[in-house]
């Protein structure tokens, strides 16, 4: 009896040794297996802004960009744009594709514009603006005050905006504006500087101060002195630009004649008509003097310079504006800006 009672309590030890590590196999304290991520998602990639570029010389552009970079999908992630950099566009618009592929074949694109336009050209490239302050470039800052600014006045404006639009082509603006001229008195200096400017065309404005000395009695005196100008302009091969006078703030010191500037300006108005000459209508196409001439009543502001630009640009383009180079010329001197002392 006691060998068998020995042997009965060894089973129920290994039977109760096995529970626990049965116990211990199913959870317990133990981890299990790690678990697997998932895989990445196709990557995604941003193009850059659209692209302008110009057709120098009629010769369509090699243009440049930076790759996109791509961000998430399973690297490595490969970029590749179309047309790539670097590749010959034609004038127009044109979409680029740029598409990342990462290595599990996943893919994300985007797309962006090369628009290249072609340059414009100008049959004349020579220009001189003869008058007086106003052409000058003088502006009143304060009642009793006046300034010359070379870089308020219109025509320096307008050389820019020129250049800005004829890239291949050199703009010669000289400003041969001279402050207190009345223009029954300059016909001597406008020959001058046509013998010395040699210009192709001639911007002219002139004739407030011959208003603000004589009154109405002034105005056959500025008419009579334009068609002189125009004649000599014209026998030397240089069309002539004829503007009206801008408007005048009459509670300006200066602004005593703005009730006399629709008269002079019908004037001008006739005179170029006769004598073949383009008219320009600043004092129609500006409208007010309200933000455009100064505290004296007379000299325009710099935004006021810089709508008469506008206007004479206007003008000039409507004249002068001609398709774009239909093949490849020789390379351009750099634009510039030319005052005359």
């Amino acid at each position: 009896m006691g060998e068998r009672a020995q042997l009965a309590r060894r089973s129920r030890g290994f039977v109760a040794a096995l529970g626990i590590l049965a116990v211990s196999g199913c959870g317990g304290s133990g981890s299990g297996p790690t678990p697997v991520p998932p895989p990445p998602g196709a990557p995604t990639v941003s193009c850059p802004a659209n692209i302008q570029a110009f057709a120098h010389n009629g010769t369509p552009p090699n243009v440049t960009f930076d790759t996109p970079v791509a961000q998430g999908g399973q690297t490595p992630v490969n970029v590749a744009c179309s047309p790539a950099s670097n590749t010959t566009f034609p004038l127009g618009t044109e979409p680029v594709v740029c598409t990342a592929t990462d290595s599990r074949g996943q893919s994300g694109n985007c797309t962006f514009d090369v628009t290249v336009n072609a340059v414009p050209l100008i049959a004349k490239t020579n220009f001189m603006a003869f008058g007086d302050s106003m052409t000058e470039g003088t502006t009143s800052p304060a009642p009793m005050l006046l300034t010359t600014n070379p870089s308020d006045a219109y025509p320096f404006k307008l050389q820019a905006m020129l250049a800005e639009r004829y890239l291949d082509q050199t703009i010669v603006m000289t400003n041969e504006g001279k402050g207190g001229q009345k223009a029954k008195e300059d016909v001597s200096r406008f020959v001058d500087a046509l013998r010395a400017d040699h210009p192709q065309a001639v911007l002219l404005l002139e004739g407030a101060n011959d208003l603000n000395t004589y009154g109405d009695d002034g105005i056959p005196g500025v008419l009579g002195a334009f068609e002189r100008m125009i004649k000599e302009a014209k026998s030397r091969g240089a069309e002539v630009f004829l503007a009206t006078l801008p408007p005048q703030n009459p509670d300006g010191k200066n602004g005593h004649s703005a009730g006399l500037l629709p008269k002079l300006n019908r004037g001008i108005a006739e005179t170029a008509a006769d004598e073949g000459a383009r008219l320009v209508d600043l004092y129609g196409q500006m409208g007010t003097y309200v933000g455009y001439i100064g505290v004296d009543g007379l000299h325009p502001t710099p935004e006021g310079y810089t709508k008469i630009a506008e206007i004479w640009r206007d003008a000039i383009q409507a004249a002068y504006d001609q398709p774009a180079a239909p093949a490849p010329t020789s390379m351009p001197e750099p634009t510039g800006f030319r005052r005359r002392r």
